[in-house]
């Protein structure tokens, strides 16, 4: 990477994180790794933090557990490419959005869907 003359190098700091919720220390005294604010996150008992499992995101958009799925089993013939996530497909006389795809191209799931009408 280019760099222009004169500029000092990039120095990097690691700051583990533990230290645990803080929310009565003041910011500028917080220590390095502490969390001052945070939404579905626990800390460990032996320090770090986690994940809380189960929760769902509520940020205006609609919700994961609103949507509909229909899964289908697929017959994939040597050499087909498995539909990337997030395309528009039509499988049969279904159509929608690809949201999961096996591994194995056993079977997919499919979001958004609708039935096509055969044309006469």
């Amino acid at each position: 990477m280019l760099r222009p003359e004169g500029l000092p190098p990039v120095q990097y700091e690691v700051t583990p994180l533990q230290g645990g919720y803080d929310q009565i220390t003041s910011a500028y005294n917080l220590a390095p790794g502490a969390l001052r604010d945070c939404i579905n996150f626990a800390c460990r008992s032996q320090g770090g933090y986690y994940r809380i499992p189960g929760y769902e995101r509520i940020d205006g958009r609609p919700a994961p557990s609103d949507a509909e799925f229909i899964v289908l089993d697929v017959t994939m013939n040597p050499g087909e490419s498995l539909p990337p996530l997030g395309t528009f497909g039509t499988f049969g006389n279904i159509e929608g959005v690809v949201c999961y795809v096996d591994p194995l191209g056993l079977y997919i799931a499919i979001t958004k869907a609708a039935v096509v009408e055969e044309q006469n």
